[in-house]
């Protein structure tokens, strides 16, 4: 089984197959480890490279340059930084309790960040056949805009 076959599995209602889809999956990580960290350090070699070509000292500095950012940068990413820590990890930590109780389990651990029901999250009733054909009926019955448009970006995608 390959890491997206074991998706299903990772949000399993069974605590046992979530904990052993999650090793199985960061088994492989480890397991890869030297090769992943080898792809890593050669991408991070690249772009110092690039950076280095064009003058600059870290390919941070380029990629603000490179996206033209004028309203922003290092300092008030920084800031935006500790803007997520002071408010969004609590509320993220009272989200994560809130998720422990509602399934039930004494000490909330990696592999039950994805369940959020004790009888499973919820899945798709019908194929992706069945999907699209109630997402279209839900476009054209919003307006006549809406379907318009649903059906200009379906049929520019095929």
């Amino acid at each position: 089984m390959n890491l997206s076959q074991l998706g299903k599995f990772l949000n399993s209602p069974d605590r046992d197959v979530r904990q052993a889809a999650n090793k199985a999956k960061y088994g492989f990580f480890s397991a890869h480890a030297e090769q992943l960290d080898h792809i890593y350090d050669g991408l991070v070699r690249a772009r110092t490279t690039i950076a280095g070509k064009v003058g600059y000292r870290t390919f941070t500095k380029l990629g603000y340059a490179r996206l033209k950012r004028t309203d922003y940068g290092p300092d008030e990413v920084s800031l935006f930084r500790e803007q997520v820590k002071q408010r969004v990890v609590p509320l993220a930590e009272k989200l994560k309790e809130r998720q422990r109780q509602w399934i039930g389990v004494d000490t909330l651990r990696y592999f039950d960040e994805g369940i959020n029901f004790t009888s499973g999250n919820p899945a798709p009733k019908g194929n992706s056949e069945w999907i699209l054909a109630r997402g279209q009926q839900m476009y054209k019955e919003l307006s006549r805009e809406t379907d318009e448009f649903f059906n200009l970006c379906w049929t520019m995608s095929y």
